[in-house]
């Protein structure tokens, strides 16, 4: 399926899917308009199952490369862009903070309601009291790529296999694993996976690493769904993980995914404009 958008540019991509229903699903598209200029919208999106048709409604548009969002529920939307701003959309208002001056990577909502990101800058960040705080400078050699929260512990990731993990506010560097790039964590249930480049594929439980291998290709994305890993190896397929079995799986090879989301309903794989809906029994695409 495609994300109607007749926009015209060098390129018009997908860059994040965030599933709301089983038929309902916000995506950030961002134009490519002439290699300098850009324009991200907000797009939110209703597909008719029977006839795998998609609607959609622009909710936000701004003339900026919007590197990541999060929905934090249905009248707020927190988005990052390329030049460390971090833009506060709800249905009142929009407010704009400058916080860094790399582009925030990723954000994240924790269990406790805390709205957290990091930058490719090497910062964590965290809005407390309605202002953005730096919680962590970990420098910009090591640029910031992945964000996960479980209980009193915050794990992040990016640049040369770089760990960090934070218990209670206070941080610590862990081992570097690999030197591959690491772009993503997951929280699973029994402790948080990291994932990157070159099918690099860590189960991390406290300050122990076991490798998953056997993935092929850089993995860019991976979430938890319906007490499965699912990862998007994006040169080859959706890859899904079993921890009760260790079972590796390749599970779906209809596109070759950028990205994964999921909600409880379902699990989206995206690449470009092309997505593919899956319900924990078959997939749409």
């Amino acid at each position: 399926m495609l994300i109607p958008d007749t926009s015209v540019g060098l390129s018009v991509d997908c860059n994040q899917i965030r599933p709301i229903s089983k038929d309902c699903f916000v995506a950030l598209v961002v134009i490519n308009e002439d290699d300098i200029n850009f324009v991200s919208r907000l797009v939110v999106c209703e597909l008719d199952v029977a006839t795998l048709r998609v609607d959609y409604e622009i909710l936000f548009e701004v003339e900026e490369w919007v590197t990541s969002f999060l929905r934090v529920d249905a009248n707020k939307y927190v988005l990052g862009t390329s030049i460390g701003e971090i833009v506060c959309l709800t249905a009142d208002n929009i407010t704009s903070d400058q916080v860094c001056d790399r582009a925030i990577t990723a954000l994240h909502i924790s269990e406790e309601s805390e709205i957290i990101g990091v930058s490719a800058a090497g910062k964590c960040l965290a809005q407390r009291a309605g202002s953005w705080l730096t919680v962590a400078d970990f420098g910009i050699e090591n640029s910031l790529f992945g964000i996960a929260t479980g209980g009193c512990e915050v794990v992040v990731c990016g640049q040369n296999g770089f760990v960090a993990k934070s218990v209670s506010g206070s941080w610590e560097l862990l081992e570097r694993i690999t030197n591959s790039q690491l772009n993503c964590v997951s929280r699973v249930s029994n402790g948080f996976v990291v994932a990157g480049n070159r099918g690099v594929c860590y189960h991390m439980r406290g300050e122990e690493f076991v490798s998953i291998d056997g993935i092929e290709g850089n993995i860019h994305d991976l979430t938890y769904f319906k007490d499965r890993l699912y990862l998007a190896a994006g040169e080859s397929s959706v890859v899904s993980l079993d921890f009760r079995s260790v079972e590796l799986a390749s599970v779906f090879d209809g596109i070759k995914p950028f990205g994964v989301a999921a909600n409880d309903e379902i699990l989206v794989a995206y690449s470009g404009l092309d997505f593919a809906i899956y319900d924990g029994e078959k997939w749409t695409l």
